[in-house]
């Protein structure tokens, strides 16, 4: 693929234990990574390798999205599970998109405008805590059960394994194949990815994700030395209080002997 066009795959546990130097070796530059999955309430159930597949994709060099499969069934559902997922990663160097998986048979019969209004409150609540929110679903589940062209605002991650197929504009990252995917350092098939924009450049741009032209959303050193000072100069603004406050204590004990 062109020089323009990056490439990388999506894990989450059922992938198992991931040997990311030897996939950052084998050319892949980013990897989405499973938050876990939302509840009907919102509440999130962490996939049980998140935090090993983050900390390890980070140690290799990879570059770094999260996404979360949905079964919440109500706009308030879904804001809750996207402010639990803000929560959730930010510890961590996220420099590609939060997702929003939908695909899930069970939302089916909710309709057309109540999905949509699920994934626009989801994407919404993610845009406000200042990170990139994207869509992911299908090809067929995207003209099928949602209604595409009230989504047009956010970039969508279309799973369409295809051969040939060419991408729309509105896509910003295409899962191009599944079951047949291989990559070096992942034990058995996974899903390949490619991205169509510099993801990583566009939030350090506009300051999403925690990320900044400065740097990489880590405290600046020298904010670092700044408030160690100003702690320094309170402690000894309070030990002076301190030794007065001794001072007069004992003025008051030598005075009632």
């Amino acid at each position: 693929m062109e020089a323009s066009i990056w490439e990388g795959f999506d894990i989450s546990q059922f992938n198992g234990e991931v040997n990311f130097d030897r996939v950052k070796a084998a050319g892949k530059s980013f990897v989405m990574v499973r938050a876990g999955w939302c509840g009907y309430d919102g509440s999130i159930q962490e996939d049980s390798r998140f935090s090993e597949n983050m900390r390890g994709a980070a140690q290799a060099g990879l570059e770094t999205g999260v996404y979360l499969y949905n079964y919440a069934k109500s706009t308030e559902a879904a804001r809750i599970a996207a402010g639990n997922l803000l929560e959730m990663i930010q510890p961590y160097r996220v420099s590609y998109p939060v997702a929003l998986d939908m695909e899930d048979s069970s939302l089916q019969p909710l309709g057309k405008e109540q999905l949509t209004e699920i994934a626009r409150s989801f994407l919404r609540r993610v845009e406000d805590g200042k990170y990139y929110a994207t869509l992911y679903t299908s090809y067929g589940w995207l003209n099928s059960f949602l209604l595409p062209g009230q989504l047009t605002q956010f970039d969508w991650w279309i799973a369409d394994w295809r051969q040939g197929i060419q991408p729309q504009p509105q896509w910003g990252m295409w899962q191009y194949m599944g079951n047949q995917g291989r990559v070096d350092g992942v034990n058995g098939p996974c899903d390949l990815d490619c991205s169509f924009k510099n993801y990583p450049a566009i939030c350090e741009k506009y300051g999403l994700n925690g990320l900044s032209q400065e740097g990489d959303g880590s405290p600046d050193p020298s904010d670092l030395l700044a408030q160690i000072s100003r702690l320094r100069q309170e402690a000894e603004q309070w030990k002076e209080k301190y030794q007065r406050l001794e001072e007069g204590l004992r003025e008051l004990l030598d005075t009632g002997r």
